[in-house]
């Protein structure tokens, strides 16, 4: 499972700040509120949100209960928000 989670941090510190910060409010909270959503939107318009970096630890990963299983509860609006930050760049 270490081997895992080292692979899946590996491959966000790849990532820009915008969509790292993203992904470790999903992995904090659960999920993403819109007050997540625009503060996201304006870090992604800065020169820092587009950058790369490998400052975030994402210590959230594969702590929440005691299973090995990752469970995918939803997925939505996806489409909508792809299309909404191709606007707004």
């Amino acid at each position: 499972m270490q081997k895992i989670k080292d692979e899946i941090i590996d491959w966000l510190h790849t990532k820009q700040n915008w969509l790292q910060e993203t992904a470790k409010r999903i992995l904090d909270n659960g999920e993403v509120t819109d007050t997540d959503i625009k503060e996201l939107v304006e870090l992604l318009k800065t020169k820092e949100g587009q950058s790369v970096t490998n400052v975030r630890t994402f210590s959230s990963l594969g702590t929440v209960g005691s299973s090995n299983t990752l469970l995918l509860e939803s997925l939505s609006d996806v489409k909508v928000l792809i299309i909404f930050l191709l606007v707004i760049l």
